[in-house]
């Protein structure tokens, strides 16, 4: 199979053996959200052993009234997994995609077990009060991307087990 480089991209034998990268995306909006729901799955995410990874995820927020909060998550396979870490709450401006506001964040994820692990990882979404809605369409998807960013080992302390 042939193998493309990019200029400027070195290929030594470390990179060729990288872990795989998983997305999830959608160009379609979330709507009407009020109890905790999947928002984002990326299936059968392999989380090699001694990588860390970083799960990022992008939308843009509005909700039924200005000051309702979203809380996002990131959770193993669905709503009752484990829980791998919150991205916060987000607070809507107002109630039309016009006054949205963008939601983006990180969680670092490593595997120090000596195996691999391959999994579900969904992104969860809830409101405070009232509903929430995550905007998306064609030229501005929302996403979450979880790709390798190193050794394990040098994010001790840093990011949650899986």
């Amino acid at each position: 199979m042939p193998i493309t480089v990019r200029s400027g991209m070195r290929l030594t034998p470390a990179r060729l053996n990288d872990p795989a990268r998983g997305q999830a995306f959608s160009p379609t909006a979330q709507t009407g959200v009020s109890a905790e729901a999947v928002s984002l799955t990326v299936t059968n995410m392999v989380f090699k052993a001694g990588w860390a990874y970083r799960a990022y995820l992008r939308g843009l927020l509005y909700a039924s009234a200005a000051g309702v909060l979203a809380h996002f998550r990131l959770r193993q396979t669905g709503l009752s997994g484990t829980d791998y870490g919150e991205y916060g709450r987000v607070e809507a401006k107002g109630s039309t995609v016009g006054t949205s506001v963008m939601v983006s964040g990180t969680v670092v994820l490593t595997r120090s077990a000596a195996s691999d692990l391959t999994t579900d990882v969904a992104l969860t979404v809830a409101a405070s009060t009232g509903t929430v809605n995550v905007h998306a369409s064609a030229a501005s998807p929302r996403y979450l991307s979880i790709e390798p960013i190193g050794p394990a080992s040098e994010y001790l302390g840093l990011g949650v087990d899986v």
